[in-house]
């Protein structure tokens, strides 16, 4: 999607920060991804994604599923 994420050598296991191409967060980015239940924070220009052991596929694709509706 064109997405970039810092290198896995320089972040820790249970986090990811995600930057949209153009590098910025779109407004109503945040809102789309609450209505699909899906539960991240905006921090700056980047959205930081914390999956837990809860989380399973069907919420990844929700996740990627939004992602691509702004990329």
């Amino acid at each position: 999607m064109g997405c970039t994420v810092i290198p896995a050598d320089h972040r820790v296991g249970h986090m990811l920060g995600v930057r949209l191409p153009g590098g910025s967060i779109p407004e109503t980015l945040s809102k789309r991804l609450e209505e699909e239940q899906v539960f991240v924070s905006v921090r700056g220009d980047a959205l930081r994604i914390a999956p837990h052991v809860y989380n399973d596929t069907s919420d990844a694709e929700r996740l990627l599923t939004v992602l691509r509706e702004f990329v």
